[in-house]
């Protein structure tokens, strides 16, 4: 089973250059959550709204930290299959 290119990816140097960027979300996004994991701690007794508010903001982040991550494995495995070729 071979892997298509995308428009506009010439080489590998490109595919590198995109992993990278999603590596930078992936932990971009990780810092996001521990600092909510952190403000979260530091709190009182939060009211329900302040709870509704933190768990769609930490919804909200770890669908964007999935999908970074599965871009990632993506390009990774592309660029590993360049590298066999």
């Amino acid at each position: 089973m071979g892997l298509v290119r995308g428009p506009g990816v010439k080489d590998s140097v490109q595919w590198e250059s995109r992993v990278e960027f999603w590596l930078q979300e992936v932990a971009a996004l990780q810092r996001q959550l521990a600092g909510l994991a952190r403000s979260s701690q530091a709190g009182g007794n939060p009211n329900t709204v302040a709870l509704t508010e933190k768990s769609s903001a930490y919804l909200a982040l770890f669908r964007d930290y999935s999908y970074a991550q599965g871009i990632f494995e993506v390009y990774a495995r592309f660029n590993e299959q360049l590298a066999v070729e």
